[in-house]
Parts: structure tokens; C-alpha cells; sequence
């Protein structure tokens, strides 16, 4: 006897016959992988360029530009002339979202493991070696081929390393329990769509990022926790230290002794000042959304998106005069705010589709009665201003500027999506 079920959305077949056998048959993301001793193998080097794609994360490192190919690795520029940035190479980072800089050394994430560069010449990075089993894995880590509308093949991410996801037919043996009954969705995973750091030590990155140098300690997210270790040896690292944040973390911004840490339901505040060692200090909380944060003199900028949880686009400048007791100042909404940056009395923020908003904040309570100028006709993401130099990031690729007048920015160059 042979019996069918037809799961919505999932076109989801289940036979059994006489042998209690379930065959559960069914359209899902397939894994493609290698074994940990093949990948690790693999020394990543400068290679010739490839087009931008999808930027992510930026990165500036004396004359170089890092511009993160989201979850494939580093496209190396040489910004020596904004007017003119020229592109030197790929690194191929298997799922690369983030990098740091301390000294004469790159940190890049790479699936479970912090991959370690010398970058004596910032324009050539030399891979040195690698810290295993740093970051915990998610089905999503690994974009390409990735399909979050579908479910996904069980696959054990500790025991083999993901290349990338296939969508294909699935077949799959279920033993039935000892009374021949079975749940229709029983080991069956689905995965959600996530979203996939300003100061790096030696560098500087993006309020988006995940990394973190201060003094010689290098600080990442990874997943709800915040991990840490020491740099005094640059390429030998200890053991990561390991804290637990009871939330899902995501950005992370170094100020003075602090750390100011966006997750989905409000921004943390630790202190390093012992040694570099995080001890909390307080919460600001908010609803559940996207949440990367800025920190000038005793205000913090928090921007709050949908895409993490509830449909809220807001920012929230908070008073951090009191570390230890942060109070909401005033609330403005946007369309889709993401990223953000501040020089001085200017604030450069990212508004997805509604471009780049710049506001004069010497009045934290009427910032939006100081818009500067609006920059509509580009998607911002994120953006790193220094020096006069404002480098941004979004869907049509990566802009620079001269904001010395922050009113009538000149557009030095840009880097397109091919």
C-alpha cells in the first residue's frame, strides 16, 4: 500500500510501504561540500580582479580600500588617489562578511574560522596562517546558491564545510517510531532570511561592522556572543575569551574605553577599560529591528530598520553622558535607515533607497529640522567619513566624495556593480 501527502508551498511526498520504510521526497537547498582537511589546505592569495558584484562591508587601511564581496571574499583597492581607485585584486574569503586591521596584520572571517594576513604591504595581502573553529555556523553563513524560500538538507557544518547550496530534488530515508507513526515535519529545517563592522585599530571600517580592534585586543560578534583575545602577539593568537549576550548581536562600535554593541532589541554598553577585558554596563532596549549604532562625545545614534522583526524605521539618539543609565533624547523616522557615520557636528546617514541624508547635529533634538542636503539618486548602506573623504557603500557600488562642504559634496569616484 503506498500513500501520498502534499505539504503547501512544499510539494512534500511521503511513501512507506511493507518494510516500514518512510522516503521523504521534496525540493530543498542541497549542500555541496568538501572535508575540513581539504578546505583549510587551501591558502587564499591575491588573485586577478573580479567584477563587484554585491558589496558589503568597506574597509580603509592607510592606502588600501577592502570592499567585502558579500560572503565571498575581498576585493583590494589602492585608494592612494580617491580621484582614482585603482583595483589591485580579489581574495577569494569562503563566507567572508568581515575584516580588521592591526598593525601589519588582516583578520578575516572565513565559515568556522579567523583567517590571518600580513599586510606589511597593504595593497598585498600574504595569507599567514589561520585560528580554527572561531565562529559558530548557520545554514545561512553560506550564500551562494541559497534559496531561504525552501527547506534545507540536514548537513553537520562542524563535520564538513559548505561550498554553497544547490535546489534540487531531495530524497531522504526517515526511520518511523517503534509504532510506525512519524511527524510530517519532523527533522525537517527551515531557514530564515537575516541580514547579513567604525574603528579597527590600524583602520577603519563602517558602522555595519562585527569587528573590532582597541589597543591590542581584537573584539567580533558571532551570533549572540562577543568574543575577544589578545593581540600582543599579532599572528599567534590565544584562545578567544567568550561572553554571553543573551541577544543576536550585529554591530559593534569602539568609543574611548567602551564598546557600544546594536543588536536586534537595543544597543549594549561594556567597558574595556580593565585591561580590555568587557564588563557590562547597561542596556538601551528597544522593539526587535536591525540596529547599528554611532558614538559622538555623549550621544549615541541608533538606527532602527525593519527586516529583523517588527516594520519600525527609525533613529534614536540616545544621551550616554551616564554609561551606566542611557536615556532616550528624541526619536525621528526614515524610510529604511541602515548605516551611519559622524564628523564633528555631521551626520552622514544611510537610508537604503532613499539615499544619503546629511544633517547638522549640533541640537540632538531637532536634527531633522537640520538637514544639510539629501543625496536621493544613490541606495546608501554604510558609509566611513574621514579625513574629508566620505566612502559609501550600497547596490550601485562604492562612492567617494569630498565633503569638506558637506552641502555640496563632490563626487570623486565610484566603483560599479558589474
Amino acid at each position: 500500500m503506498k500513500k501520498r501527502f502534499v505539504l503547501p508551498c512544499l510539494i512534500l511526498f511521503l511513501v512507506w510501504g511493507c518494510r516500514n520504510e518512510t522516503i521523504r521526497i521534496y525540493k530543498g537547498n542541497s549542500p555541496v561540500t568538501i572535508s575540513y582537511d581539504e578546505w583549510r589546505s587551501i591558502e587564499p592569495k591575491l588573485q586577478d580582479s573580479i567584477g563587484l558584484e554585491n558589496p558589503g562591508k568597506i574597509y580603509s587601511y592607510k592606502n588600501a580600500l577592502y570592499i567585502n564581496e558579500t560572503g565571498k571574499g575581498i576585493h583590494v583597492y589602492d585608494n592612494s588617489d580617491p580621484l582614482s581607485p585603482v583595483d589591485m585584486g580579489f581574495i577569494d574569503i569562503h563566507c567572508n562578511f568581515d575584516v580588521a586591521v592591526k598593525g601589519n596584520t588582516l583578520y578575516a572571517g572565513s565559515y568556522s574560522d579567523l583567517l590571518i594576513f600580513d599586510v606589511s604591504d597593504p595593497l598585498e595581502p600574504i595569507y599567514f596562517g589561520r585560528k580554527k573553529d572561531v565562529f559558530n555556523l548557520e545554514y545561512t553563513n553560506v550564500t551562494e546558491g541559497f534559496d531561504a524560500s525552501y527547506p534545507v538538507k540536514y548537513v553537520n557544518m562542524s563535520e564538513e564545510v559548505v561550498l554553497r547550496w544547490e535546489l534540487k530534488t531531495i530524497e531522504e530515508k526517515v526511520e518511523d517510531s517503534n509504532n510506525g507513526s512519524f511527524s510530517i515535519l519532523e527533522d525537517f529545517t527551515f531557514a530564515a532570511k537575516t541580514d547579513i563592522a567604525y574603528y579597527g585599530g590600524s583602520g577603519t571600517g563602517g558602522s555595519m561592522a562585527s569587528f573590532t580592534v582597541m589597543e591590542n585586543t581584537l573584539y567580533i560578534l558571532d551570533q549572540t556572543n562577543l568574543k575577544y583575545t589578545s593581540l600582543a602577539d599579532e599572528k599567534n593568537l590565544p584562545e578567544f575569551e567568550e561572553i554571553w549576550l543573551f541577544r543576536d548581536a550585529e554591530t559593534l562600535f569602539p568609543h574611548e574605553n567602551n564598546l557600544f554593541i546594536g543588536t536586534t532589541t537595543g544597543m549594549l554598553i561594556y567597558s574595556i577599560s580593565d585591561n580590555g577585558t568587557p564588563t557590562y554596563l547597561s542596556s538601551f532596549d528597544h522593539w526587535t529591528g536591525c540596529d547599528p549604532v554611532v558614538v559622538s562625545d555623549n550621544i549615541a545614534y541608533v538606527t532602527l530598520s525593519s527586516g529583523c522583526g517588527l516594520q519600525r524605521n527609525e533613529l534614536h539618539v540616545v544621551d550616554v553622558s551616564n554609561l551606566s543609565n542611557p536615556e532616550l533624547i528624541k526619536t525621528y523616522d526614515f524610510e529604511h535607515p541602515l548605516g551611519l557615520g559622524i564628523d564633528d557636528s555631521t551626520l552622514f546617514l544611510c537610508d537604503d533607497y532613499a539615499g544619503l541624508k546629511v544633517f547638522d547635529i549640533k541640537s540632538p533634538d531637532s536634527i531633522k529640522n537640520n538637514m544639510i542636503h539629501h543625496y536621493s539618486d544613490i541606495n546608501a548602506y554604510d558609509v566611513i567619513p574621514l579625513n574629508d573623504i566620505l566612502i559609501l557603500v550600497g547596490t550601485d557600488g562604492v562612492f567617494q566624495y569630498n565633503y569638506s562642504s558637506p552641502s555640496a559634496m563632490v563626487l570623486l569616484s565610484q566603483i560599479k556593480p558589474e
